[in-house]
């Protein structure tokens, strides 16, 4: 079983704004006070808060800007309290 996600963009992206950009879901992304923040997730399983700064939301994505790679292992949807150092399992891990 294979699916696809199209958009179909309403007018034509001018060749200076055709850019790779890093999206996520919305929901890894906090916000608390004057900062906005996701959670990357290291080897050893604990939680590093990384800043980012967020543009507009591109259909269900959000796209940051940061210290953050493609790849990255996120939080999605972090409790409120958790912190740097954090541990934290998958929530597909046996």
């Amino acid at each position: 079983d294979m699916s696809a996600r199209v958009t179909f963009l309403s007018q034509p992206i001018p060749p200076e704004a055709q850019k790779s950009v890093l999206a996520v879901d919305p929901l890894a992304v906090q916000r608390q006070g004057t900062v906005t923040q996701v959670f990357r997730v290291t080897a050893q399983g604990l939680v590093e808060a990384i800043p980012v700064q967020t543009r507009e939301q591109i259909g269900d994505l959000l796209p940051i800007e940061g210290v953050i790679n493609a790849g990255d292992t996120l939080v999605l949807s972090p409790p409120p309290g958790l912190k740097s150092g954090d541990a934290v399992q998958r929530a597909d891990a046996p």
